[in-house]
């Protein structure tokens, strides 16, 4: 698609190919810039909404509370993606050892990664 838009540009529309490119680049900064502030005001919101107090209009978790909800959503996230990617592949890890089962997770993750993206 970008081949396609920047020759449309380039001979369609009279523009040359620098001009073109100026112009692609300058909509892909603008497109970044309004997502990076929106983002980071949706971020913000959640956080006062999760730690501000009940009067403020909050619930009252706390700096600590929201650090404790964000690392168990990130904990249940990786488990799950490791359980779901141990059933979708053979494991050649049988050792019942920590460090074992680790590696044997992140390999897995990583090549199941790789086959699904790059393949």
């Amino acid at each position: 698609m970008g081949t396609a838009l920047g020759d449309f540009l380039a001979d369609k529309s009279g523009l040359s190919f620098a001009s073109g490119a100026i112009l692609i680049e300058s909509l892909f900064v603008i497109i970044v810039l309004v997502s990076i502030c929106t983002h980071q005001t949706i971020r913000n919101n959640l956080g006062n909404l999760l730690t501000k107090t009940l009067e403020k209009g909050g619930l009252n978790f706390g700096t600590a509370g929201f650090s404790l909800i964000l690392l168990i959503r990130h904990v249940v996230l990786v488990c799950t993606s490791i359980i779901k990617i141990k059933r979708e592949t053979k494991t050649d890890c049988q050792k019942n050892t920590l460090p074992a089962l680790f590696f044997c997770s992140y390999t897995q993750i990583f090549s199941y990664h790789y086959k699904n993206n790059y393949q």
